[in-house]
């Protein structure tokens, strides 16, 4: 979405850019964080 507003809007979205892109990296790295420690973290026996 914020190409499309740099581009057709106003070029002072492009502050959102990298807003954007740290957000996106940010709730990645949280998503992996929490498969990897349901993984590894966990010392629950299987039954």
């Amino acid at each position: 979405m914020t190409p499309f507003l740099i581009r057709y809007l106003n070029k002072n979205f492009s502050i959102l850019l990298p807003v954007s892109q740290m957000m996106l990296s940010l709730t990645f790295f949280i998503m992996a964080f929490v498969v990897l420690y349901d993984v590894w973290g966990k010392k629950e026996e299987m039954y």
